[in-house]
């Protein structure tokens, strides 16, 4: 049997993620986006940033990314979501969640001129301008 390659989230990790997954498909999902786990940006690119969810329009555009982390990863975390919004213009409001701490950091893009966005840090940000969602209440799921 093969072994898999590749270091695997934990299972907090992955339950944070798929309860954020589930809430953002239950919320945006009639109203024309389409949310995703571990997606690459670029399908023709196996080298492109695939962060742990997104969100994207009818047309394809990723407007929101969330990366899910501890403590000792969010460092990283803020640099990779920096790096991607750099990159594509597109995404308008990049999450980092740190579990341990349950502290939410977000990066959102803000007019500098006419149309120029660049993308700014607000700490412990857990609401989504865009959607008007809490994010917060994403991270457990409600029956």
């Amino acid at each position: 049997m093969e072994e898999l390659s590749g270091v695997r989230p934990p299972r907090e990790h992955q339950t944070i993620a798929r309860n954020i997954l589930y809430n953002l498909i239950k919320e945006l999902l009639n109203e024309g986006y389409e949310p995703f786990m571990e997606v690459q940006f670029d399908d023709n690119d196996n080298s492109s940033q695939s962060p742990d969810l997104l969100v994207e329009d009818h047309n394809g555009n990723i407007l929101l990314i969330i990366e899910i982390t501890k403590r000792s990863g969010v460092k990283k975390d803020k640099t990779k979501v920096e790096k991607i919004m750099k990159k594509h213009p597109m995404v308008n409001e990049g999450f980092i969640y740190n579990y341990e701490d349950k502290i939410w950091h977000k990066y959102t893009r803000f007019k500098i001129k006419k149309n120029l966005k660049q993308a700014k840090y607000v700490n412990h940000n857990y609401y989504s301008d865009l959607f008007d969602i809490d994010l917060r209440k994403f991270t457990s799921i409600k029956i």
